[in-house]
């Protein structure tokens, strides 16, 4: 099994891969040490919404595109590491996703967005399903 959180999952999303780099930078970490605690929380809830506007109005231009995007990491990252399941969510489009390699079941699970439809994945021995959370 193989869980993510999903942020790599699009290698195409340059502007995100240069935010990722960016907040792991020296000087970013040592700006975020100093900082209020508050301050970071504020900083981090604007940026998340910033980012969360940007995930369902310009980066995913329709679930179709995003659902295709999902299933190539999920093969992609198969073809590389041995795995029956890759759970994922960092895009918010909640995709099944079963295939098979060399003749053995793959499946890859995107969480979807909690905002959207608040729901977990439940995985055991025995089954294997989404179940929703009634709020």
């Amino acid at each position: 099994m193989r869980v993510e959180h999903g942020d790599e999952s699009d290698p195409d999303d340059k502007g995100y891969r240069f935010l990722r780099w960016l907040l792991r930078t020296p000087p970013v970490k040592l700006i975020a040490h100093w900082l209020p605690g508050a301050v970071v929380a504020w900083i981090g809830e604007w940026a998340s919404n910033k980012s969360r506007k940007y995930t369902s109005e310009i980066k995913t231009v329709s679930t179709e595109n995003a659902v295709a995007k999902i299933r190539a990491h999920a093969q992609r990252e198969r073809s590389q590491l041995k795995f029956d399941y890759l759970i994922n969510g960092h895009v918010h489009v909640r995709d099944d996703f079963k295939f098979e390699v060399d003749g053995k079941p793959v499946r890859a699970i995107n969480l979807g967005s909690w905002f959207d439809r608040p729901e977990y994945f439940f995985l055991s021995d025995q089954e294997q399903k989404f179940i929703g959370i009634t709020i």
